[in-house]
């Protein structure tokens, strides 16, 4: 059985957090979940985070999603676009992975999770 991460993009607006209605989804790639969450990390790579869990003023988008996951959902965890940009930029496709973030401010945060 495969694992997938689940990405929702949260923008600050004023003290609330909102998520971006179009989040994307990359393909299943354990060295990009191993880079930024230590998840299926087979191979030894160093990580840039372990799991932080939910943030505790995750947008209501992003708690209703991981909550319709139930039990399937582990390793949540957040990395700001930059943060993320930093941890990707060690992957061999780290370009084509970074190519849906180019527009996203530094600010923005990557609120994710893994299935299985």
């Amino acid at each position: 059985m495969g694992c997938d991460i689940h990405i929702c993009l949260e923008e600050k607006v004023g003290e609330c957090w909102i998520m971006h209605p179009n989040c994307p989804r990359p393909h299943r790639d354990y060295d990009l979940f191993a880079l930024i969450a230590n998840v299926r990390n087979k191979t030894g790579l160093v990580p840039y985070s372990h799991p932080r869990g939910l943030p505790p003023d995750i947008s209501s988008g992003a708690r209703e999603y991981f909550n319709s996951m139930k039990a399937d959902a582990h390793s949540a965890s957040w990395l700001t676009v930059l943060e993320f940009k930093e941890a990707v930029s060690k992957h061999p496709y780290a370009k084509a992975i970074l190519g849906p973030f180019e527009w996203v401010e530094h600010e923005d945060r990557l609120v994710f999770w893994f299935d299985n």
